[in-house]
């Protein structure tokens, strides 16, 4: 079984201690690039990871305003993959988010996810046409109090 997403469980970078989090706008050591949702918001995006026992590190996704992360994978067109991950929301607050795969034909499948207080895993079965797919997980709504993601994976 091969996974084709990097840092699919966000434990890069390493928060040290049981808890905290970290807001970051570089790309590299995270193997996400990030972006607004909407141009209009000043400054760089902020992707923020936060650790909390015992879920270990995970995404937080529209915390204060919407952005949206991307992977770009290269799966072999015609063979089967699963597309999974972790998602709850923020304690107390309604959150929703889109988990979008696109391709370079213009083909894109978005769900539209409204996770519950507690972790549930998603997943869907993916059959690729082409050797190019972005994963994208976009935060809809402003200071909705933000979901959290975890296990992201696309594998054969």
């Amino acid at each position: 079984m091969s996974d084709l997403i990097l840092n699919g469980d966000f434990s890069f970078p390493n928060i040290s201690g049981p808890t905290g989090y970290l807001q970051f706008i570089e790309t590299p050591p995270f193997s996400w690039h990030i972006a607004w949702v909407n141009s209009a918001t000043v400054g760089p995006p902020k992707a923020e990871v936060q650790k909390n026992v015992p879920d270990g590190q995970y995404l937080e996704i529209a915390s204060s305003a919407p952005y949206q992360i991307t992977q770009t994978i290269q799966p072999n067109p015609g063979e089967d993959y699963v597309f999974s991950f972790r998602a709850k929301a923020r304690s107390g607050f309604p959150s929703q988010f889109l988990a979008r795969l696109s391709k370079p034909d213009g083909v894109v499948v978005e769900y539209h996810i409204t996770p519950g207080s507690t972790w549930h895993n998603y997943t869907f079965c993916q059959c690729p046409t082409t050797g190019k797919v972005e994963v994208t997980f976009v935060g809809l709504g402003t200071s909705d109090g933000g979901a959290f993601i975890d296990s992201v994976h696309y594998v054969n």
